[in-house]
This record gives structure tokens, sequence and C-alpha cells, in this order.
């Protein structure tokens, strides 16, 4: 402040450019006072806001405030509308590196460091992926490329934040892969302990999304085996590899298959009977409504699977008859 202040800046634009803020006394303050901050640039270059990271020496009682501030909506910034590090790693994206969504610069950071050319690190800024950040990945999206990393954390906020992010890049065209971290851990705590080679080891052991996705749905019907569940699974697994790339529905399709033990084409079958648009939850479809035949390894009858889409666009209502 007293530095701007000397540049001439006034009280006034150092709050709308959100560098300051006033206290409860009204006096005028630093925002990202003790902090380690990071410059948010946009497209062409311009630094359009901040983030910054707590002290980790600082009490950790809530006195120094949230692990991580951002430059408040201004004139010029909106943090749901910009990627940390997409700037920075522009010639590395340009020679076909693959961006990896996290959600702090020092994991975007760490990603990129250990990435070695092939994966640099981009964050959210605190933010769950919007739908105007996942436009900004769109020009790296290749079906046949080896998909965005999605790095979030290894908990469960973590897993259901790479579960949103799923349908918004599926929806765009990508392929994407999950890192997988030691419980508890992200990107930057496993570069701090175990250095860059144990996160390029991540890195390079990291699996498809849709897979992690579709074991979820899968134990889920084998721990109980009734029909209902199979058919659930059958459900879920046909929405979660329909919005891959059809390139990319085989080797899905066949593991599936084997692991839940039913008939071979039985998926195929609810795979091409999906809305690939009913995919992402919440969304709608006009599309016709068809018929899939199931059958199901519990018993020898047929059962007809009505795959069409609710009036109020929820995910597929399946209704079985013996």
């Amino acid at each position: 402040m007293d530095h701007l202040r000397g540049l001439g800046a006034t009280d006034t634009e150092l709050v709308a450019a959100g560098l300051a803020q006033r206290a409860r006394t009204g006096a005028l303050i630093d925002r990202f006072r003790d902090r380690l901050t990071f410059p948010i640039h946009d497209a062409d270059g311009a630094i359009v806001g901040f983030i910054a990271r707590r002290n980790p020496t600082a009490s950790d009682d809530g006195r120094a405030g949230p692990k991580y501030v951002n430059t408040p909506g201004t004139d010029l910034y909106r943090k749901g509308e910009h990627l940390f590090g997409l700037y920075e790693t522009r010639a590395a994206l340009a020679a076909g590196a693959a961006p990896a969504l996290v959600e702090g610069p020092l994991d975007a950071i760490a990603l990129t460091l250990a990435g070695a050319g092939q994966v640099v690190g981009v964050a959210t800024l605190g933010t769950a992926l919007t739908d105007r950040q996942a436009d900004l990945l769109g020009r790296y999206i290749g079906t046949d490329g080896p998909g965005i990393l999605v790095a979030t954390d290894n908990d469960l906020a973590g897993q259901q934040s790479a579960e949103r992010m799923y349908w918004q890049l599926t929806s765009r065209g990508d392929a994407p892969r999950r890192l997988s971290l030691p419980d508890g851990f992200d990107p930057a705590d496993l570069f701090h302990r175990d250095g860059a080679n144990a996160l390029r080891t991540a890195i390079d052991s990291s699996r498809s999304l849709a897979d992690t996705l579709l074991d979820a749905r899968i134990t889920a019907a084998l721990r109980e085996r009734s029909d209902s569940d199979i058919h659930a699974a059958l459900r879920g697994a046909g929405a979660i590899i329909v919005a891959l790339p059809p390139s990319r529905w085989l080797a899905h399709i066949d593991r599936v298959t084997e692991v839940l033990g039913v008939p071979p084409g039985t998926l195929h079958q609810a795979v091409l009977d999906t809305e690939p648009i009913a995919a992402a939850p919440g969304a709608t479809t006009t599309g016709p409504q068809r018929a899939v035949r199931l059958t199901l390894p519990s018993d020898n009858h047929h059962r007809t699977a009505h795959a069409g889409q609710s009036s109020e666009g929820t995910r597929p209502d399946v209704h079985h008859f013996r």
C-alpha cells in the first residue's frame, strides 16, 4: 500500500483493484499481507488479479485467514473466468503438453516441475471448474491425445470435484485421466515429501478417470448382486462410457462386462441406447426413447429397460418387466 501510494495511487483505486481492504477500524490494510502472492494472467498476458497462499509458519487458529486468498471480483477479474498457469505454460502446451487440473497454484507448479514438458499444471483458483474455464482448455483437447489430467486432492471433496470435471471435459470431447495420489495428499504435498520423481511416477501411472468412476459403480453392484443393483450399474456405466469419444468405448465395455459377469452385448446395447447429452447430470434431451433388452446372469429371464429421458430431464428412468 505504501509503495503504490508513493506512485500516486489513491485509496479508492487500491480498493477497486483488490489490493487493499478496509479493516474493522476503517483503516486501509494490505489484502495479501504476509502471503506468497502469484499473479493471474489473462489470455493476452495482462495481470488481472492475484492469488496468495498463507504463510505456512503462521498460526492455524484462523487469525491468519484462509489458506488461499484471491483478488475479489473487480472490473478486470472474476476468478471463475481464469486458470492460473495457462498463460505461463503456453509454450509447453503449444508443443503438446497435457494440462493437469488442480485447485491451487502450488499444486500447479509442482506438476509443471515434475511433468518434464509432458504435463503442466493449471489451477482453478479455488473454485469448482466453471464452464468458462473448461472452454479455455478446449484448444488442448484431442480425441487421440492422452487426455487432461484431473489432479484434485485424494479426499472425498477432491473425488467429487473430479467427477464433476469428468462431465464437463467429456462434453468437450476429452477423455480425462485421474492422478493417483496417497490418501489425503495433493500434488504439492507429494512433491514436498518425496520429490519430483515420485510425482512423475504418479503422473506416468495415471489411469482413465472413466475407469475410476466405473469402479465405483461396479463396486456398489457387486456388494449385493441384486438385479436392481446390476441394472443400476449398467445404466451408470452406460452414461459414463457414452460420454467418451466412441474410439474409447470398447475397452471400457469389455472390462465392465467381464467384472459384472453380464452376457456379452448387454453393456454394448446399454451404451448405444444412452443419449450422450444425458450423460451429464442435469442435462436434458428430446431424443427418442428406446428399449434395451438386458439378460442378467442371475436368471434366464429377459428384462426390457426403457432408456428414455424423463420429462424432468433427469437421468434415464429404467423400468424392468419380467
